[in-house]
């Protein structure tokens, strides 16, 4: 199975990040979620989807929202939106199915919780897609 996904959020009703795997160790996930964040509320003013995917140089980021979460995945833009997004629903779906539909309403704020969820975004999260892609 090839890796698409470059990195990987989720973030909270709140706009906190909950989750996170980012590839370049020197990127605060924090911050990304901030940022992420921010725009979804500033496209929610302007449609009341609010952003569903947008690209920013040669990084293409999808966002899918399900129960109170938002959950971010960006891949290089030679990867087809549709293959990002069918991995961006399997990583939700594995998620919820772990952990619940109803997690934060149970969740006291421990972000220990989510730390085995890297076993399962592991699969489908690689740190050198870029090398492979620009291999093709």
């Amino acid at each position: 199975m090839v890796k698409l996904i470059r990195d990987f959020l989720i973030l909270n009703s709140a706009g906190n990040t909950i989750y996170e795997h980012i590839s370049d160790k020197t990127i605060e996930g924090q911050l990304v979620g901030m940022l992420m964040s921010a725009l979804d509320s500033f496209a929610n003013q302007i449609d009341e989807g609010g952003l569903q995917n947008f690209e920013l140089s040669d990084t293409r980021f999808s966002l899918l929202k399900k129960h109170g979460l938002i959950f971010i995945a960006s891949s290089s833009q030679k990867v087809k939106e549709k293959n990002l997004l069918e991995e961006l629903n399997s990583l939700t779906e594995s998620f919820f199915d772990k952990y619940g539909k109803d997690i934060m309403i149970k969740w006291d704020g421990d972000l220990g919780l989510f730390e085995n969820f890297d076993q399962i975004v592991e699969r489908s999260v690689d740190d050198n897609v870029l090398d492979f892609l620009d291999g093709i």
